[in-house]
């Protein structure tokens, strides 16, 4: 069994910056595939940049930026990893660097290419998004495809909701529901809404879950997997939704990409939203993105904005006519396909 590698003063300096465990983890990963490319250990990577720091700028060699190339490109060639997935990587060097005031710029000539784009997601109407929760095999599942429709959360986010994240709201039936939120991949607060579609379903949920004798408290998580066993993971939900796009038609069982997931979901969100002119600075606090100083205005003093502009276009994303919601139509358990 090979000894685990113990980290160096300079690593633990770097890494102790870091405040979240997964992203840690991450980045450690990712220097020690750092150092096996380079064959240096972190104080010589150090030394070697300080020192071409100093140089008069004619003979300064950029090492760092000519070692973060080169591993990018290593990454792909011998370890099979993904432009995207080595530019993470990449960002993980980076910020060793930027520890000691070695900023490693990729800009121009020196930026990293693009990955190509192979499968297009759709931006989905109401109608495909009804068509694919007609297909779904749970009310759990109806109310996720279309929180994330009408919210436009993502996966990791919706995760995080815990029962006192809507409780309030649904018991005072509030419209649209506000949800006050923290997304998890990039720990931006930020707050969205739901439509009377996802917040029906969302409250059909939690009565079925209540009727088989589950019970909430206000830290309890919001969605837990088949027979209430652990709470709810993005993968699950991912699994779930190719398997309602399978069923729906918008993809065959052998499909690599699933064109009508949860990304695409999000993104119609955001499509739409912006279609119909609402500014991409609201669109993007909507979905949790960095809005930088507009975030704090958003959620004070234009509140009642963002609200309203919220409620003027959730026709946009609705996907029942009032006649089926007043009647409970898509709310029935027996409705649901098995």
């Amino acid at each position: 069994m090979s000894e685990k590698r113990v980290s160096t003063p300079l690593e633990d300096r770097w890494i102790n910056t870091i405040v979240r465990s997964n992203t840690r983890s991450n980045y450690t990963y990712a220097f020690k595939l750092y150092l096996e490319y380079t064959g240096k250990t972190a104080e010589e990577l150090v030394d070697e940049a300080i020192e071409d720091q100093r140089r008069d700028p004619r003979e300064k060699r950029g090492l760092p930026l000519t070692r973060i190339l080169g591993f990018y490109e290593w990454l792909q060639k011998e370890y099979r990893i993904t432009q995207n997935s080595a530019k993470t990587l990449v960002t993980a060097v980076r910020s060793f660097y930027s520890t000691f005031e070695i900023y490693v710029k990729l800009k121009g000539r020196s930026n990293l290419p693009r990955g190509r784009v192979r499968h297009k997601r759709l931006i989905l109407d109401p109608r495909q998004v009804l068509r694919l929760v007609n297909h779904t095999r749970t009310i759990r599942d109806r109310a996720i495809i279309v929180m994330i429709y009408q919210s436009g959360m993502d996966v990791s986010t919706l995760c995080s909701l815990e029962y006192q994240d809507v409780e309030k709201g649904l018991r005072e039936r509030d419209h649209p529901l506000f949800l006050d939120m923290s997304r998890v991949k990039t720990e931006v607060d930020y707050f969205t809404f739901l439509g009377r579609d996802s917040a029906d379903l969302l409250e059909a949920y939690i009565e079925d879950m209540m009727r088989r004798g589950f019970k909430y408290t206000p830290t309890t998580s919001l969605f837990w997997t088949e027979h209430e066993k652990r709470p709810l993971r993005p993968h699950a939900i991912q699994d779930s939704l190719r398997d309602s796009s399978i069923r729906a038609g918008f993809i065959q069982e052998d499909s690599p990409f699933n064109i009508a997931g949860a990304h695409a979901l999000r993104e119609s969100f955001s499509s739409i939203l912006i279609n119909d002119e609402v500014p991409d600075s609201i669109v993007d606090f909507l979905m949790g993105h960095v809005v930088g100083a507009m975030a704090s205005a958003y959620k004070t003093v234009q509140f009642d904005k963002v609200r309203r502009i919220y409620l003027e276009r959730e026709p946009l994303l609705s996907i029942y006519p009032t006649s089926a919601r007043a009647n409970g139509i898509h709310l029935a358990r027996e409705d649901v396909v098995e």
